[in-house]
């Protein structure tokens, strides 16, 4: 029995592997980013629901609410959030803007979430006083 003594692969066959692997990373990375940008909006999600109850809990305790139904400014300060509470790894305060109106006999507030550099679309997300969420 004769044995061929090549051994390795041919160039065609490294270049179908290469442009396999090349169609696979192509597929995968954009759907990797998604997920990652996913996970990375998730921390400015649940900072503005933490905004949310603390807006909630400064209607119910206030007696400015209760008598004098005006918009009102609220900080972070009076919120009760101590300097860096906002601050995670990817979203600051700075990231975060609400506003709370009392012109109605329900407390109606809004909260922004501005993307911060390094994650991908949307650039802002919104939460309203009924819990959802728009762009």
């Amino acid at each position: 029995m004769i044995m061929d003594k090549r051994k390795g692969f041919t160039l065609v066959e490294t270049m179908i592997v290469v442009i396999i692997v090349a169609i696979l990373g192509a597929v995968a990375i954009p759907i990797l980013r998604a997920r990652i940008d996913s996970a990375k909006w998730s921390e400015g999600r649940t900072m503005a629901a933490t905004i949310a109850t603390a807006i909630r809990t400064w209607a119910i305790g206030t007696t400015e609410v209760k008598q004098n139904w005006t918009p009102v400014e609220l900080t972070a300060e009076k919120l009760g959030f101590a300097p860096g509470d906002l601050s995670g790894v990817y979203f600051k305060t700075s990231n975060f803007s609400w506003s709370v109106n009392n012109s109605k006999p329900k407390l109606i507030y809004v909260i922004k979430i501005t993307k911060p550099d390094g994650i991908g679309s949307p650039g802002t997300q919104i939460l309203n006083e009924a819990g959802d969420w728009s762009e």
